[in-house]
């Protein structure tokens, strides 16, 4: 149980929850310098080594375009460690757990219906090789330097995308909001040529003084182009688009982009760092599974946080792994592992359930209108929840 006061909970969550409405709801302008501004109270409370020192020439590619290359990659033998706990744990079907039916599969049996197979965290967790990863001092010396001060990691997800003939979600060209400043780490555990699940990213798409300048040029041309801008004057009008995700856009991205887009293939270990507020996409495998995992880092419990309804993992989980007596792994973990054996103020969040399809027994409560554990495809008060 926790020690801290409860109004003082409520006092962080309330703030917490300010923080993410205005977040999305200021321009991009005032955006950037919230995110300046927690970034300087997050170094009055520990000051971060992270400064972006080692490779400087990424950092400013990083600012510059949006997206780099990572300097430090996994193994072989590593990537194929991954490649084979994951090909034997079972999954959910979406990109993220809390966005599936909440019914856990093989991959084998996910893929034959489903584009993703995707995990909790305590499942990525536990896999090798990760968690080390996302603590690599390389990777924290460039998502430090970007960010301004020692990250917040806030999200470890791995998944599958499979050959299935229609496209997925993330396979439309959108924008992530899930914090003031936020940075993700892509890495493909399996080979990703082109046709294979390649991931898109349209340069400069992050930074609202660049695409205010590339906007300005492409209206001055005139003609179709500003038809095409007709109401979309600067970048905040841009990214209001779609309700601020950018959704359902891809052909006018693509008349007003044309070929201006970053293209990322590569063999297994091939690893990325994008600031994904820019326009990005994933793409559907042709012939075989892709494996990847995303580290996200941002400032602190965001958006994405709180959208994925994460659970943390206890420190016991971990242990001997990761040196968590280290003051800053401990702050940069401290949103996916407890600190102590106690309970979280996550905790209230839904985890998924791990339902088996054939046997209602584990299938906890269902809401009326949910889609059926049993897969169907009805749903429950159509169903089982009719015999009950």
């Amino acid at each position: 149980m926790s020690l801290v006061p409860k109004h003082k909970l409520f006092d962080s969550w309330l703030a917490i929850e300010a923080l993410v409405t205005i977040q999305n709801r200021v321009t991009t302008a005032d955006r950037d310098l919230i995110g300046s501004m927690i970034a300087a109270c997050t170094n009055n409370f520990t000051m971060s080594p992270y400064r972006g020192m080692k490779y400087p020439q990424l950092l400013k590619g990083l600012r510059d375009v949006g997206i780099v290359k990572s300097p430090v990659a996994p193994s072989k033998d590593a990537c194929r460690e991954v490649v084979n706990y994951f090909s034997n744990t079972r999954c959910y079907n979406a990109h993220t757990p809390v966005y599936g039916d909440k019914v856990l599969r093989t991959p084998q049996d996910t893929a034959k219906h489903f584009n993703y197979g995707s995990y909790t965290l305590d499942q990525v967790i536990k896999c090798p090789h990760l968690l080390e990863f996302a603590l690599n001092n390389d990777i924290l010396d460039i998502v430090g330097g970007y960010l301004g001060c020692l990250p917040t990691l806030y999200s470890m997800n791995t998944f599958w995308t499979f050959p299935i003939s229609n496209p997925g979600l993330t396979h439309d060209y959108h924008r992530d909001e899930d914090d003031y400043k936020f940075l993700v780490v892509f890495v493909y555990w399996t080979d990703v040529e082109a046709g294979e699940g390649e991931f898109y990213f349209i340069p400069q798409t992050h930074d609202h003084s660049m695409m205010n300048a590339y906007i300005g040029s492409k209206r001055r041309e005139g003609g179709d182009m500003e038809s095409l801008l007709s109401g979309v004057d600067d970048f905040d009008a841009l990214r209001r688009m779609s309700g601020g995700n950018g959704y359902g856009n891809a052909d006018f991205y693509t008349k007003l982009f044309g070929n201006k887009m970053e293209q990322v293939a590569g063999e297994a270990g091939t690893t990325f760092i994008s600031d994904t507020f820019g326009i990005h996409r994933g793409s559907r495998p042709q012939t075989r599974p892709r494996l990847t995992t995303w580290f996200r880092f941002g400032l602190y419990a965001n958006a994405g946080y709180h959208a994925e309804k994460i659970i943390p993992v206890p420190r016991s989980a971990v242990e001997g792994r990761v040196n968590l007596d280290d003051a800053r792994n401990k702050f940069i973990c401290r949103l996916l592992i407890q600190d102590d054996t106690g309970s979280s103020d996550d905790e209230s969040a839904a985890a998924p359930v791990q339902r088996d399809a054939k046997d209602p027994k584990t299938w906890g409560k269902v809401s009326r209108n949910e889609m059926c554990p049993c897969g169907s495809g009805k749903r429950y008060k159509h169903c089982h929840g009719s015999l009950s």
